[in-house]
């Protein structure tokens, strides 16, 4: 029982955990009850369609989709009037996702020479790291995972394998290639 309780917890990732529990409590916030009907769904859908962005709707009923079905509730958000419903406050309130800057790489340069300044190995060790994310194009969470022989230096570059990362979390892992620059180094 406890083996079969640690494969269901590995299969949905913590922050999704977190997410889908949020989203529980605010329908439960606001008045709904689990398990529920697709007319309860819709008047929830109904009811904030305004203040929240349609993907957060889209999130919340997700997560009550997989409360119910866990549980064996018969799952409201798939009746046809509940997903036309949050497709039309989609396309009435829909709004861009903002993503969050890149940092340019003239800022990345300052901060490594800025580092450079001091011949302190930490600051080597924090200069690198840096560099690996920015030219990866690595997650922060793919960053921490990252171990040494995780690290092939090859003839035109460096190759990362990485075992896991929030695309490929079964652990089929992923290569990314970094290639030497015109001073035959990395760095």
């Amino acid at each position: 029982m406890d083996k079969h309780r640690q494969f269901l917890n590995a299969a949905t990732s913590d922050n999704t955990r977190r997410a889908y529990g949020s989203a529980i409590r605010h329908f439960q916030a606001w008045g709904g009850a689990l398990p529920c009907g697709p007319a309860v769904v819709t008047r929830y859908l109904l009811a904030h369609a305004e203040a929240l962005n349609p993907r957060t709707l889209a999130l919340r009923l997700t997560a009550l989709s997989q409360c119910h079905r866990f549980q064996g509730f018969i799952d409201p958000t798939v009746q046809t009037d509940v997903r036309l419903t949050l497709r039309g406050v989609a396309r009435t309130h829909g709004r861009s996702k903002k993503k969050a800057k890149a940092l340019p790489i003239e800022e990345l340069e300052l901060i490594v020479a800025h580092l450079a300044q001091t011949e302190a190995l930490v600051s080597m060790r924090n200069g690198s790291p840096l560099q690996i994310a920015f030219f990866a194009a690595l997650r922060r969470s793919e960053l921490v995972a990252l171990r040494v022989e995780d690290i092939a230096w090859e003839a035109s570059g460096v190759v990362l394998t990485l075992p896991r990362s929030k695309t490929h979390p079964e652990g089929e892992g992923i290569f990314k290639a970094i290639p030497y620059g015109d001073s035959g180094h990395w760095a």
